[in-house]
């Protein structure tokens, strides 16, 4: 009734005291249920090892008292070579890390182990097969064995080589844009249109000649420095920016700063949309008209 079942049986014959068979015996067991938990764990393994791939993530084992290491295939996959071509060696990894990183690499390693509280992680770089080198996250944990100690480390490797380059274009794209803004004299903002606030970068002090804690963090509060004859100009220009389709927002008018001066200000900034065309943010810069003070 519950479909078809399999059966693991053993036959075997009846012999007389002459030694001559006259019947056959056997033994049939039902492991349907056992077959069923096999072919579950192969399908759960073969998950497992499709998410590690599609992931890029490599597994390792350390048994730190006997040194016993073992590598899966997508840990050495993740360096270029196939199973066969790399041993399971703890040296197969300390030999690989960049000179840059290995004497810290291993301190960390030492140290852990005098010391295995908190997490395991760290980040270095692998020679890769082709001798380039790639950036590794590591993550691991101890296995606490029945008496209670603890010998096999149990980690992951997981290649964050693009990540670390995103991180360094950003750095370098910030550099150069601080270095641009100071040579400009310009300040950057961010209005969070959700919470009407808004963040602005440590040059706008100068530029509206602010003294410390003055900055505006609202709507109001920027309109508040803008000189009386320009805030209604100032508004509209606003709301036709954010019922426009454009994301580009420029606009020019005077504050009146703390000193009692005026300042010509040039604003120039994207409005980031949803994908209804809602605006969430404008994000923009603002530097004197004259590029002064």
């Amino acid at each position: 009734e519950d479909g078809l079942h399999t059966y693991l049986s053993i036959k075997f014959p009846l012999c007389d005291h002459a030694g001559k068979p006259y019947a056959t015996c056997g033994i049939s067991t039902d492991i349907t249920e056992r077959k069923r938990m096999d072919t579950a764990l192969r399908t759960s393994q073969e998950h497992l090892r499709q998410t590690l791939q599609a992931s890029n993530t490599g597994l390792w084992d350390w048994n730190t008292e006997t040194n016993d290491v073992w590598l899966s295939r997508e840990w050495k996959l993740q360096l270029g070579y196939e199973e066969a071509d790399l041993r399971n060696a703890f040296e197969s990894w300390e030999t690989r890390l960049h000179p840059d990183d290995h004497d810290q690499a291993i301190a960390y390693v030492w140290t852990y182990l005098a010391h295995p509280v908190g997490k395991y992680q760290q980040e270095f770089r692998l020679r890769h097969k082709d001798g380039t080198y790639r950036w590794i996250e590591a993550r691991a944990s101890f296995v606490i064995e029945p008496d209670g100690r603890r010998l096999r480390l149990l980690g992951s490797h997981t290649d964050i080589t693009e990540r670390k380059s995103v991180e360094r274009n950003l750095r370098s794209l910030t550099e150069q844009l601080h270095l641009a803004l100071t040579q400009t004299k310009a300040s950057t903002w961010n209005w969070d249109l959700q919470t009407d606030h808004i963040y602005w970068s440590s040059q706008v002090d100068r530029i509206l000649g602010l003294s410390d804690g003055a900055r505006p963090r609202t709507q109001i509060d920027w309109l508040a420095l803008v000189y009386r004859e320009d805030r209604d100009s100032m508004a509209h220009a606003m709301r036709q920016a954010m019922d426009q389709v454009s994301a580009d927002v420029t606009f020019e008018h005077r504050v009146l700063r703390q000193d009692g001066s005026v300042q010509w200000l040039i604003w120039a900034g994207e409005i980031i949309r949803d994908r209804k065309g809602k605006a969430l943010h404008i994000l923009g810069t603002v530097r004197a008209a004259d590029g002064g003070r």
